[in-house]
């Protein structure tokens, strides 16, 4: 049996808002915001600080990161912006209440997900390899 990846175990502990919720301690936005913790993890996003980007997330299933939140931006509106085909944020339903069917169809499209970011990055490691070969066959020349 194939061992999960890190990304793999996060996607099944993140999958489930409360989860998503409790990695929001010392979330900069919450009374009188739109961008609450709760919303922030309603809409998928995990809390994921760094020195630099102190109010960075991520979305537990497309892996989108963000940063730069204001206030009064739409956790929902800001995660469709900038990745519209994220199967979770297109089923737009609670996790609490999906259907058995539902977290099956998510599951499936993140094994897909999951593939096709594999394929690109190993794609564009095959590109660069091609470069740097062709410009040392160059040299030669």
């Amino acid at each position: 049996m194939p061992e999960l990846s890190k990304a793999d175990g996060e996607y099944f502990l993140m999958q489930y808002y409360e989860n998503r919720l409790q990695t929001f301690v010392n979330w900069p936005f919450e009374d009188g915001c739109i961008c609450t913790a709760e919303q922030m993890a309603a809409a998928g996003f995990f809390y994921t600080p760094e020195s630099n980007n102190p109010d960075l997330v991520q979305c537990f299933f497309c892996c989108k990161e963000l940063d730069g939140w204001d206030p009064n931006d739409d956790p929902w509106e800001e995660h469709k912006a900038h990745s519209d085909k994220c199967p979770y944020l297109k089923l737009r339903k609670p996790t609490e209440d999906m259907t058995l069917q539902d977290q099956l169809k998510l599951l499936q499209a993140k094994h897909l997900f999951s593939l096709k970011e594999s394929i690109r990055k190993k794609q564009e490691q095959l590109h660069e390899y091609t470069d740097r070969a062709r410009s040392q066959m160059l040299a030669l020349m």
